[in-house]
């Protein structure tokens, strides 16, 4: 909940009725029982952080593109992997191993690869026998997506569906002179953005100076055993941190929460040359 107004449902909340952007007080009247959590804002940027980490061992050139999307340039990483497909299924592999869900789109356009993410394209559907984006295969791709689904002003959507705009191949046939005198000039910079006829700059990620990981657990852990897995997953975080800035550790800093309120400090040096999460987890 952000602003009084529902940001992000579960699949049981969306059988009640519940959808995103409903005012509260309407969710809770089709859903009295509804469980709701404020938005946090801070614990989603850090999930962010964490993605892209995790994502920059396939490129060094990383925008994070909230609320649900990341956007790598990969073509320098085609080398690396050999080919596009090696590059797709390493992709898949990293993310489902966190238990994260994974939709990849490709595009000559920073704009075009997250609006084709949302088409369940696989990419080796665009791409030719040499790793070359089919520029035909990728406008008809880009002209079947519905309008409803571009990230657009409600009133521009609007305007689209008043005229008998449904699919973004529509909008893209219009004259630029009749796109420019119909619609508000976000229209125009949103068609150049996505056609590569107007620069996209978005700002690359870095990774911090400082590694912070958490982990977050509402009902709480009471036994020592049940925080082996949660420190082994963020100690592996921490090793390819380390890989990917080639540095060395000196110490880690755990912080304990709990139910209580109360915190604990704990530090741990690290006296090895190089980093090994097995035996710290030992410890």
């Amino acid at each position: 909940i952000a602003q009084q107004q529902v940001s992000l449902v579960n699949a049981a909340s969306r059988l009640a009725g519940v959808t995103e952007g409903m005012s509260l007080t309407t969710a809770l009247a089709l859903c009295p029982s509804l469980y709701c959590q404020p938005q946090q804002s801070e614990c989603e940027q850090a999930h962010w952080q964490r993605l892209a980490l995790w994502a920059y061992r396939f490129s060094d050139d990383i925008s994070l593109s909230p609320p649900n999307a990341l956007l790598l340039e990969v073509s320098r990483s085609l080398k690396l992997f050999g080919n596009l497909q090696r590059l797709y299924r390493a992709l898949l592999s990293a993310y489902r191993k966190r238990g994260l869900q994974l939709n990849i789109g490709l595009g000559n356009t920073p704009l075009a690869a997250e609006l084709l993410s949302l088409q369940g394209i696989r990419p080796a559907h665009l791409v030719n026998a040499e790793g070359e984006l089919k520029r035909d295969a990728l406008k008809r791709a880009l002209a079947s997506l519905p309008c409803r689904q571009l990230p657009l002003p409600s009133a521009q959507l609007e305007a689209l569906h008043n005229m008998g705009l449904r699919r973004l191949g529509d909008v893209l046939n219009l004259p630029r002179k009749q796109l420019l005198s119909s619609f508000d000039p976000v229209m125009a910079d949103f068609v150049a953005r996505l056609t590569g006829r107007k620069q996209d700059p978005r700002q690359r990620y870095q990774p911090a100076d400082v590694f912070v990981s958490e982990r977050q657990f509402d009902g709480g852990l009471f036994q020592s055993d049940q925080l082996r897995f949660p420190m082994s997953a963020m100690l592996k975080e921490l090793e390819v941190y380390l890989r990917l800035r080639q540095c060395l550790n000196r110490d880690l800093h755990w912080t304990f929460h709990y139910l209580s309120g109360e915190r604990q400090h704990w530090k741990t040096p690290v006296n090895h040359r190089h980093f090994h999460r097995k035996n710290l987890l030992e410890l």
